[in-house]
């Protein structure tokens, strides 16, 4: 994630996690589906804390990153359950916080994250995905193949940057990562305010060649 983006999330944080908790989100169902046998869950993007709220309700062991401090305080504020799970770090990973993670998560969980990271940027991104994923874990990855509001440069009118992405590349970027596609579903039970067309990916680690 750039400065700029992290910037707007710092500046813009409390009114994003108050919309983040109106939006309708992934059920409890679907996380089970996703990530069976009550896993330790990776959540990637705390936000507004509502999807690590659902996936600790449902029986999950999850830890949380989160970059941005005003995103944590409002998570923690009204999910106090995620209170104490949530580390202040961003993608990508530092080479000792991977060592230390390392081949630890049966699952990670992330929506609309890839989309701030440019198509160069996104390799190291998988490649430490699964740096942390057990073999044969889950990566459960949501994204929008469209989104509303956007510059020449990709910003939104906060200073966010987005990178539309379509399901051919993820799947292309993700299955020369070493990951396979179990499932795929359109998210219309979703909804977000500016993201269109939210799909849902569901993947198996199984190493890298």
């Amino acid at each position: 994630m750039d400065s700029e983006t992290l910037e707007a999330y710092e500046a813009h944080g409390e009114r994003l996690a108050s919309e983040y908790r109106e939006h309708k989100r992934v059920s409890s169902e679907k996380f089970k589906r996703a990530f069976p046998n009550h896993s330790r869950i990776l959540e990637v993007g705390v936000g507004s804390g509502i999807d690590f709220s659902v996936m600790i309700k449902a029986g999950f062991e999850v830890l949380g990153l989160e970059p941005s401090k005003e995103l944590q305080k409002h998570a923690e504020r009204f999910f106090p359950e995620v209170k104490g799970r949530v580390v202040a770090d961003a993608f990508p990973l530092e080479r000792e916080r991977l060592k230390e993670w390392g081949s630890s998560f049966d699952g990670i969980h992330c929506c609309a994250f890839v989309m701030h990271f440019k198509k160069k940027d996104r390799p190291l991104i998988w490649e430490q995905f699964g740096t942390l994923l057990r073999k044969g874990g889950r990566l459960f990855c949501r994204f929008s193949e469209t989104r509303d509001g956007l510059d020449e440069q990709g910003r939104d009118a906060m200073g966010r940057f987005y990178q539309i992405l379509s399901e051919d590349e993820i799947l292309d970027e993700c299955e020369k990562a070493g990951f396979r596609l179990l499932e795929k579903w359109e998210d219309k039970s979703v909804s977000f305010s500016r993201g269109k067309g939210w799909k849902s990916h569901v993947y198996e680690w199984n190493g890298s060649d």
